[in-house]
């Protein structure tokens, strides 16, 4: 019997070693905590008041590589200040990992690389459904700065950032140098990030112009799609997402899907069930046509007939199942972003009276809106650790 009790004992710490408990914040000072764990995995349960000042502003939590869930809910008044022109500043300094369903509001950033959510992002970091309120304003030499996130970093994989939108205006300081600065991004790197469905409406203060790559939105490098700024507010400069104005920011049929079609796309000779990427992190549309040729001597050119062996995968590459030594490849096909989803995750409020009349996230409502969110204690969740 006691050998089966300690068979038994034993088992339960191996299971207990096994299972990762989810954390609540719930608090400012837990939300610092984090930067003694920032592999972790967080949920917040309540509304947390930040409500720190110049004496002494929340450092940014850097290099966070786990998982927060905002479930709803806001940080508000929070404070990043660093103008000693180095680091990243943010409620997150380099994100690196993954955010979602989060408000931030009125917030107060300042800083060398800044944004209100953060400073960079870099490869695997995902953001969804989160938005801020607020300035942002750099400081500094050559600066990267954006109301939403001062910069993306690309090293292994893009990152994502969907479904979100600021209203923090953003400035700059005379400190010399190159400066980037953009109301949702200051700059992205090329290929890194990949942005959806988001937008931008502050406005933009530059006191070096000269010096200055400066735009609306998704500022200088990047391909966001279906990403908007108002232009009413802000102008384009080296932006590389779409100007709207104020009436059409706050009319849906403006965040309708964007879609790019691609015909007669030749893949060339290979060999059988060689993968084809045909819309990389973009779902297709409809159905594509896929043909193969063989090159006909008396015609002196390729013949081509449609066929159907080919299978299409969810992320968007085609295999070619069936074709022959010899034979080349062509597809037609139109891709595009279907992220403007106004049936589970935005909405439009017509009166005005919620976010102003802009879109606005229906599982993190703002605080114009009279939302109050989530803020329910629960119990810890516990989910399998790999």
């Amino acid at each position: 019997m006691r050998k089966i009790l300690l068979a038994l004992f034993l088992g339960l710490i191996f299971c207990a070693a096994s299972f990762a408990t989810t954390v609540e914040i719930a608090t400012l000072q837990e939300l610092r905590d984090i930067q003694s764990a920032l592999s972790d995995t967080y949920i917040q349960v309540e509304h947390i008041a930040a409500a720190t000042t110049s004496d002494s502003p929340f450092v940014p939590l850097s290099t966070f590589t786990g998982s927060y869930d905002g479930d709803g809910h806001r940080i508000t008044d929070l404070r990043v200040s660093d103008t000693s022109g180095s680091g990243r500043q943010g409620l997150f300094g380099t994100l690196n990992g993954t955010v979602k369903k989060l408000g931030l509001e009125n917030v107060n950033v300042i800083g060398f690389y800044a944004g209100s959510l953060a400073g960079e992002i870099s490869s695997f970091a995902n953001v969804d459904q989160c938005y801020s309120t607020g300035t942002v304003k750099g400081v500094g030499t050559s600066l990267n700065v954006g109301g939403f996130i001062g910069s993306a970093y690309y090293a292994e994989a893009p990152a994502k950032v969907t479904n979100s939108f600021t209203s923090c205006n953003v400035e700059t300081d005379d400190g010399g140098g190159t400066h980037h600065a953009g109301t949702f991004m200051g700059i992205g790197s090329n290929g890194g990030a990949d942005i959806h469905a988001d937008y931008a409406i502050g406005t933009l203060t530059i006191e070096t112009p000269a010096n200055t790559y400066s735009g609306a939105g998704v500022n200088r490098y990047g391909a966001p799609v279906a990403t908007f700024f108002d232009s009413t507010l802000c102008a384009a400069g080296s932006s590389v997402s779409t100007g709207k104005n104020t009436a059409e920011m706050k009319t849906q049929s403006t965040f309708t899907p964007l879609y790019n079609v691609v015909t007669n796309q030749v893949l060339g000779t290979f060999m059988d069930e060689q993968p084809f990427s045909i819309a990389p992190n973009l779902p297709v549309v409809g159905t594509p046509t896929v043909e193969l040729s063989t090159f006909d001597m008396d015609l002196m050119e390729n013949v081509w007939v449609a066929t159907d062996d080919y299978t299409l995968s969810e992320t968007g590459a085609v295999y070619i199942t069936d074709w022959g030594s010899g034979e080349s490849a062509r597809i037609s096909y139109s891709w595009g972003n279907i992220s403007w989803d106004f049936t589970d995750v935005w909405a439009i409020d017509a009166t005005g009276t919620i976010n102003s009349g802009y879109p606005y996230l229906k599982n993190v409502v703002p605080t114009s809106s009279g939302g109050s969110g989530t803020s329910t204690k629960r119990k810890p969740i516990v989910v399998w650790w790999n």
